[in-house]
């Protein structure tokens, strides 16, 4: 907005004649950024919406790194209990185990592509 505004003031500066043209455009100028920036008193209410949209991106990227984070842990602690030959695992109902540790192993790949 800043180079839109910039350039719109470098048009209006080639056209001037006095300096009540110039000072006119640089005023012009001024009222465009502020507009630009939700600076303004219309704006007052669209700014408040983005920074609420804004704090509710940031609250949800927290979250989904915490989820990553755990999903790690997790599949790692499952990993070494596999490894160990845990017998927690062992032996698992249904004879799920081999699924168990490709989806567990699928979520460890998925949050950390470097495996």
């Amino acid at each position: 907005m800043l180079e839109c505004s910039w350039s719109d003031l470098l048009v209006d500066i080639k056209e001037l004649h006095d300096l009540d043209q110039l000072i006119a455009a640089h005023g012009k100028f001024l009222s465009a950024l502020v507009t630009r920036t939700f600076l303004g008193e219309d704006s007052k209410s669209m700014l408040s919406q983005l920074r609420s949209i804004f704090d509710i991106i940031i609250s949800f990227q927290k979250q989904q790194d915490e989820f990553y984070a755990a999903v790690l842990l997790l599949g790692h602690s499952f990993l070494s209990h596999v490894l160990r030959g845990s017998r927690l695992y062992a032996a698992p109902p249904h004879g799920c185990f081999l699924l168990r540790a490709h989806a567990c192993w699928m979520l460890i790949r998925a949050c950390d592509p470097m495996l």
